[in-house]
């Protein structure tokens, strides 16, 4: 599919318009509750939330950051899993938007540097972004998380031979860091079959921090220097697990023991500033990169517990504006934006919608830390010279 000009130009003023418009009298959980058929239990959902109840940084669309980005949590590399599957039952050769358009649509976004990873999972092991990042210059690439797969399944040489290979790519300069590494990746869709008709299912996928693969891992980014992506799942309410105190502890140790390593936990973490910030202050060598909620029902409930730093809105809850405020230094955007959750031609502006909402809420931080958290962070944790990479 080539995608014009003309077509991102239109899309474009239609956000804009759309990001012009008040939020003040807005309550999208509401509104989407009620389409849900949910209208009488808007408040009872809304204090079993975890998302809701906190005060919002307000945004203004003169206030929007205007400066470059770079995202750090990128998975658009190829087809692959889901995807690939899709396309197969549609009797599609390919998507509505793929790997190659993704390249023009990350320029006219003004994402001037991404890089690209393979996501937890423990099938579909073949996603290739060293190749990708080779080819597209506007990417970078992380090596192979997926000895944790291979642990998983039992395959404990498969593991040590994939870890063999990402000590060679790191030699070699292939890819710039490990990830993203699913230390505890749990099945998230339970927490929404209540509110919805979704069968979906996710894999879970988890490691035991005593794993000799994962303490490899983390050597070698020790050794070369280099950040490795951790995804670690501290809790999941549905099946009362709350192991933020182990979490916290193990990374203290892990961050210590580490020194060289640039240790970056997604999705800020996924519990509370109070928790990160404790992190951080112990630990010089850890960072964390943010996505943001999108009004999507399901997902909304599949990470409600895990404390991201936005509800339904497009804005930062005031907790999360004054911790990022504190910690531009340690702070990164990572979309986690996939080809397959764009397969749909109704979904295919996902990223065109995340960029343009992060834009407004990264606007309502204070000027000093704007540029700071989009573009001069990620560029020294990950030692990114843009100049060999335009």
């Amino acid at each position: 599919m080539s995608l014009s000009k003309k077509y991102f130009y239109h899309i474009a003023v239609g956000l804009f318009i759309f990001y012009s418009m008040p939020y003040a009298e807005a309550d999208i959980f509401s509104d989407i509750a009620e389409k849900k058929g949910f209208g009488d239990r808007v408040e009872e959902l809304r204090n079993f939330s975890q998302l809701e109840g906190y005060p919002k940084r307000e945004t203004n669309i003169n206030d929007k950051y205007k400066g470059p980005i770079v995202d750090v949590l990128h998975h658009t590399h190829a087809y692959w899993g889901q995807l690939r599957k899709h396309l197969r039952r549609k009797g599609r050769d390919k998507p509505t938007i793929n790997s190659e358009d993704m390249i023009e649509m990350t320029k006219s976004l003004g994402v001037v540097h991404s890089i690209t990873s393979e996501p937890p999972r423990i099938k579909g092991l073949y996603g290739d972004p060293i190749g990708f990042a080779q080819k597209h210059r506007t990417f970078s690439a992380l090596c192979s998380p997926h000895f944790v797969a291979y642990e998983h399944q039992g395959r404990m040489k498969r593991a040590r031979q994939l870890l063999n290979q990402v000590e060679k790519n790191l030699r070699n300069k292939n890819c710039i860091g490990i990830g993203e590494v699913g230390v505890k990746h749990f099945n998230k869709s339970e927490k929404h079959y209540e509110f919805s008709n979704s069968t979906h299912v996710q894999k879970n996928v988890e490691i035991s921090f005593e794993s000799l693969n994962l303490k490899r891992a983390l050597q070698l980014s020790h050794i070369y220097k280099v950040p490795i992506l951790l995804h670690l799942e501290p809790r999941h309410t549905l099946h009362r697990i709350d192991n933020v105190e182990q979490a916290k502890d193990w990374y203290k140790r892990i961050c210590q023991k580490y020194r060289n390593s640039k240790i970056v936990l997604v999705h800020n973490g996924m519990f509370e500033p109070k928790h990160l910030g404790y992190v951080f202050d112990q630990c010089l060598n850890m960072y964390s990169s943010f996505k943001i909620m999108r009004p999507s029902w399901n997902y909304y409930w599949k990470f409600h517990d895990l404390h991201i730093v936005n509800n339904m809105e497009p804005k930062f809850a005031e907790r999360w504006a004054k911790f990022m405020e504190k910690y531009p230094d340690r702070m990164m955007f990572g979309s986690n934006i996939f080809l397959r959750k764009m397969r749909k031609r109704r979904t295919q502006n996902t990223y065109r919608e995340i960029i343009h909402s992060v834009r407004m809420m990264i606007g309502s931080l204070s000027k000093e830390v704007q540029k700071q958290i989009m573009y001069e962070t990620p560029i020294k944790v990950f030692r990114l010279n843009l100049k060999t990479h335009q």
